[in-house]
Parts: structure tokens; C-alpha cells; sequence
């Protein structure tokens, strides 16, 4: 499964390669804002959890990252449509009940956490500040939709004494498809004409229920949150 994703990788790195390869040879002969389209990727750092009342269990943030790969459309200097692929880790870590104070039973020292791993459809409408004479950066907005394809999802159970950390495969308890309202702000950078460095704060929120297994997460309902930093390139 690993070498699935370091494929997928791969090939998306070519297809931005060549974009970036393509818009280097070109003759620019205005600023890099002003172009229609936009071909690019970004890479997002993301703090993850579930959230809903009445849960069955205590969970809390965790880090998760992903990518995708882009095109923006910009009719005009102040607005601007994009969408993409990508792949992105979800999840949220569990406290669990310290009930064997014995070394390596499960405790509340932030071992246990769910890893749900996602292809993913974003699209979004961007807001821009407006460039006046040779000006390099600009403010810029996003708002939109992502469409989440859940491919495998895991609760592992890290055991630092050993080494032999616990996974279970628990895909069935998580519905395959949701979808998660997307916000973001930030700054992007005009880098010579040659491309634009975007960096964002963005928030995100899951609009269903994910559980699908009473036995397990009894009648509560959660949705998936999160919030971290994107970083975007685009040519």
C-alpha cells in the first residue's frame, strides 16, 4: 500500500514538473498575476479531530499532512476559481483508560489515534487584493468544498517500549465518502514572474456523520475538523 502512495506521488511530481518546465521556457512578458490559468500543488501541515457531542470516546488533535495537485482560473484580477486532487491524512488521537498501571497497557499518555488516509476533490472561489505598479505580493482568500474519498482507515496503538505497535485495519467502522467545507487566508508571492508562492491558514469542516458502527462509537456522531498551514506553488 505504501508503494501505491509513493507512486502516486511521483506521478503527480512529473505532471507539476512539466508545468513548471513549460512555463520556464516561456517569454514572460507580464507579472505572473496576471495570467488566466494557473497550474500548480500544495502541500498542507494539519492538525486533525473528531468532533461531536456525546461522543464515546475522549479524542484530541493530531498532526496530519497531505498534497494535491491544482488549477486556479482567473478571470480577472480579483477573483479566481481552482480545483484539484489529492491524497490527505485525517484522523484524531483517543486517551485511553489507564485501568493496568503496568508498563505497556493502555494508558492516557496520547498513544492510541485513527489514521484515515483520503484521495480528495477540492474546489474552491478565491478572493485577491488588488496589485498596484510592480507590486510582489498580494492578500487572497479561499472558499470551497472538498469531496473525501476515505481509501483505509487504522487505529494504531503505539508501544514504545518494544516497538511492536498494535494496527487494525477498522475501514468498516468510517463511512467511505464526505464532504468538509474549506476556508482559508493568507499571502502569495510574485517570485520574479517565475511562479507564485502561496501561504495559507486554513481551517476545515467536516459537514456528516463519519461512524458507521454502532457497536463500537454507540449512537454519538462526529465530523472531521482541522486546521494548519498550507504552503502553494503554482506556474
Amino acid at each position: 500500500m505504501k508503494k501505491n502512495y509513493l507512486l502516486i506521488f511521483i506521478f503527480l511530481g512529473f505532471i507539476v514538473s512539466s508545468f513548471a518546465q513549460s512555463a520556464k521556457n516561456e517569454l514572460v512578458d507580464s507579472s505572473r498575476f496576471d495570467k488566466k490559468w494557473l497550474y500548480g500543488g500544495s502541500f498542507q501541515s494539519l492538525w486533525t479531530n473528531f468532533i461531536g457531542n456525546d461522543l464515546a470516546a475522549d479524542y484530541f488533535f493530531k498532526p496530519s499532512v497531505g498534497g494535491n495537485l491544482l488549477a486556479e482560473y482567473h478571470p480577472n484580477n480579483k477573483f479566481g476559481f481552482g480545483a484539484g486532487i489529492g491524497f490527505q491524512n485525517r484522523g484524531a488521537g483517543m486517551i485511553t483508560l489507564d485501568f493496568d498501571k503496568s508498563l505497556g497497557n493502555a494508558d492516557s499518555t496520547h498513544r492510541a489515534h485513527y489514521r484515515l488516509r483520503s484521495i480528495e476533490f477540492p474546489i474552491y472561489a478565491m478572493f485577491k487584493s488588488p496589485i498596484k505598479n510592480s507590486q510582489k505580493v498580494r492578500f487572497s482568500a479561499k472558499l470551497g468544498a472538498i469531496y473525501s474519498w476515505n481509501m483505509r482507515s487504522s487505529f494504531i496503538f503505539h508501544s514504545v517500549e518494544d516497538g511492536f505497535h498494535e494496527i487494525q485495519n477498522v475501514t468498516k467502522d468510517f463511512y467511505k465518502s464526505q464532504f468538509l467545507l474549506n476556508g482559508s487566508l493568507g499571502i502569495d508571492i510574485n517570485a520574479g514572474d517565475a511562479a507564485i508562492f502561496q501561504i495559507h491558514l486554513l481551517l476545515q469542516q467536516g459537514t456528516g456523520n463519519i461512524f458507521n458502527n454502532p457497536t463500537i462509537f454507540g449512537s454519538s456522531k462526529a465530523y472531521n475538523r482541522a486546521f494548519g498551514i498550507q504552503l502553494g506553488f503554482f506556474y
